[in-house]
């Protein structure tokens, strides 16, 4: 009688793409930069920790908002650091908060217990370690109400549904103004609509 020789193989999870994900437990990986990482509190609980979030950013420029729960901050914060890649996975894609909105990702990523991360040290994978710019609330509330009309050439349109004309969800644009700078803008649903409803020329 001839022995049969048992083999295993080990598992690795399959890379998947940020915006290929899909919601639910996921032992796939996606390997990603850390462009930026903050603490979220309650203030209505006495600034009581939440969690520390992070905005990712991959080689195809797309970005995903990750949050990783309070309890588990001390396990991963001296695993990851801001500017570096890292190849992550045993995570949980969950729908984004509309409320808090921080990319035009539908989704995002909790990190759970069983979650690993590997810093990506082969430097073979190109990815951008600045991708957006920051602004201060005070900056932002300044230019408030303020009426400010913005000439210049619509250089791209970005957004779920741009074809449909009933459609009222939020789209980006990138407008290349006269002195040769570019600016993005962000519209809502009132901004959505009019864009929408009106024919749109190469200018604005």
């Amino acid at each position: 009688m001839s022995a049969t020789k048992l083999s295993s193989t080990i598992h690795i999870p399959q890379h998947v793409g940020i915006e290929k994900l899909l919601l639910g437990l996921t032992m796939r990986h996606i390997t990603v930069c850390f462009l930026r990482t903050w603490e979220v509190r309650n203030f209505e609980r006495e600034g009581e920790l939440v969690s520390l979030d992070a905005l990712l950013i991959n080689a195809k420029d797309s970005l995903i908002h990750a949050s990783i729960h309070h309890q588990r901050i001390p396990h991963f914060q001296k695993l990851v650091q801001v500017g570096k890649v890292y190849t992550i996975s045993n995570f949980e894609v969950v729908p984004a908060y509309e409320r808090y909105k921080v990319t035009n990702n539908v989704s995002s990523i909790r990190f759970t217990d069983t979650t690993e991360v590997v810093e990506d040290v082969s430097n073979e994978i190109p990815i951008k370690v600045e991708s957006f710019r920051l602004s201060t609330y005070p900056e932002y509330l300044a230019l408030s109400n303020t009426n400010i009309q913005l000439l210049g050439q619509i250089l791209s349109v970005q957004g779920f549904n741009l074809h449909d004309p009933t459609s009222t969800q939020k789209i980006v644009m990138l407008l290349l103004l006269e002195e040769g700078t570019t600016v993005r803008v962000t519209g809502g649903i009132g901004f959505s609509t009019d864009y929408h409803t009106r024919p749109i020329s190469d200018s604005t």
